[in-house]
């Protein structure tokens, strides 16, 4: 999370931190490198493990701006 807001206050020089509004747009893991390593096993065998990471992406943006003059209309039902 802080590397994905440090990302974003160099993107964004001219905005302050604190009145920035951000929050988490997407987020999701992708399948990473797979370190293969043997264990050994009886009667002189070897297992195979795999040890697996991930990349997680997380995506900041800001709050867009609320409009104030916009009314809502709600609708009507017939029954």
């Amino acid at each position: 999370m802080l590397s994905a807001i440090s990302s974003w206050e160099a993107k964004n020089t001219d905005v302050k931190l604190e009145e920035a509004d951000l929050f988490v747009k997407e987020i999701f893991v992708g399948g990473g490198r797979i370190l293969k390593r043997l264990r050994p096993a009886p009667q002189g065998r070897a297992h195979r493990v795999r040890k697996r990471s991930n990349h997680v992406t997380l995506v900041v943006d800001r709050m867009p701006a609320k409009a104030e003059g916009k009314k809502t209309v709600a609708k009507e039902t017939e029954k």
